[in-house]
């Protein structure tokens, strides 16, 4: 760009500076043509200078336009790498979550299941308490029963030995 507004400014600068030297000299316009024609190559020369330095810089940066693009795919990879990596501590998570959850319905059934038997037992336990209670209960109205008759007994007996008694003071 530079280039092209420098060859502008000579080309410019062209008629004056071959001015100002004709009018002192008054050369011929076969010299005028041949320094014209010099001056076009060098134009034409400088213009193909330009023309190759700004190719140069096009292609210096399409290639710095390339290393960029190529950086930023790099960046796209590490992300997508990073991402799947993401995705798998998910499923990771996911799976973890699944047998906690698993876990956590055989605790819930086992937790039952012990309840139940816990249950059963103590229900049996009851049921066992009862019946002792019913016994003890049965066995102590039979002592007392049997406890009864046997002083009854007694009493008796000693009744009817005193009646002895009294029926041998009576005699004598």
């Amino acid at each position: 760009m530079i280039g092209v507004k420098l060859t502008i400014i000579i080309i410019a600068l062209m008629p004056i500076v071959s001015f100002s030297a004709t009018a002192a000299e008054k050369p011929t316009i076969e010299e005028r043509l041949i320094h014209l024609e010099e001056g076009q190559k060098m134009l034409n020369q400088r213009i193909e200078d330009t023309n190759k330095r700004i190719d140069d810089l096009r292609q210096d940066m399409n290639q710095r336009f390339g290393d960029i693009n190529q950086r930023f795919n790099d960046i796209n990879r590490r992300f997508n790498d990073i991402n799947r990596r993401f995705d798998d501590i998910n499923q990771r998570f996911d799976d973890m979550n699944q047998r906690f959850d698993d876990l956590r319905f055989w605790l819930q059934i086992a937790l039952g299941m012990l309840a139940l038997v816990i249950a059963g037992l103590v229900g049996q336990f009851l049921l066992i308490w009862r019946r002792l209670v019913k016994v003890e209960l049965k066995l102590e109205n039979h002592l007392a029963e049997t406890e009864k008759d046997r002083l009854i007994a007694f009493q008796r007996e000693e009744i009817e030995m005193l009646k002895a008694q009294l029926d041998k003071l009576k005699v004598q």
